[in-house]
């Protein structure tokens, strides 16, 4: 120590002094929460770091020789007002406790969605680009290959995106399999009706009449010839009951 008297006895008085010029300088510049200890947007460094660069220069001007290594501070809440100083606390505590959980909740439902993290991430990425990508001046070309890259992680993607798109699959290759059935069937009649007109309409006749009468949903009434008819409009409950089976079945 130089200037400063012959031991620490005869230093600590000044130290005192400069210790406190040097935090009600540095707190006279700060809010309540930074001297609280209490991190705010912006606020990226503690109070005592501050305080310790203040207090260095200080002992530098004075050539003390002296080196401070670390300041530490305890915070206080004055009687008055400790209930709100605590309330802060408890709602800064209970804030990281729900972000934690939202972050959790966030993670098992996308982990479940498109599974694990490394490809919903990539999932998620992509979808926001093309988001972000949409505006009037967006060139179609950028927005084909961003619409392709969604594609392209969809089918790498796993959990119920990958049985929702299998399932989607499944019932497009239904669908296409049902029109190009149907498609050829339409050729075959129409090439059969363009050598065979009459015998053509015949048999579309009877695969109407077919198509009719086998049907669940309707019914058919044999009508005598005679002069009255009565006809009784409450529906055959046995036919009810096999048009309900047969929709069961084709839900299952």
């Amino acid at each position: 120590m130089q200037n400063v008297g012959e031991g620490p006895a005869g230093f600590e008085k000044l130290l005192r002094r400069l210790s406190e010029n040097a935090i009600v300088r540095t707190v006279a510049g700060l809010s309540v929460e930074r001297v609280t200890r209490i991190q705010t947007e912006g606020a990226t460094r503690d109070f005592t770091e501050l305080v310790k660069e203040r207090l260095v220069q200080e002992l530098e001007h004075l050539n003390t020789g002296v080196t401070v290594v670390n300041v530490e501070a305890k915070t206080i809440q004055p009687g008055r007002v400790r209930d709100a100083f605590l309330k802060v606390s408890d709602a800064k505590s209970e804030r990281k406790e729900k972000e934690t959980q939202a972050r959790q909740e966030a993670h098992r439902i996308l982990s479940k969605t498109a599974g694990p993290r490394s490809k919903y991430e990539q999932l998620l990425e992509a979808i926001n680009t093309y988001g972000a990508a949409q505006n009037p001046e967006a060139d179609d070309r950028r927005l084909e290959e961003l619409r392709q890259e969604i594609d392209r992680q969809l089918d790498q993607a796993e959990g119920e995106v990958a049985v929702r798109l299998r399932q989607a699959q499944s019932r497009a290759n239904e669908i296409r399999e049902r029109v190009q059935q149907e498609y050829k069937l339409f050729v075959d009649y129409r090439d059969m009706y363009e050598q065979y007109p009459e015998l053509t309409l015949v048999r579309l006749w009877v695969r109407m009449r077919d198509a009719i009468l086998s049907s669940t949903d309707n019914e058919v009434f044999f009508v005598p010839e005679a002069g009255e008819i009565e006809i009784i409009t409450n529906r055959d409950v046995q036919r009810q009951i096999e048009a309900e089976v047969q929709r069961y079945r084709g839900r299952k």
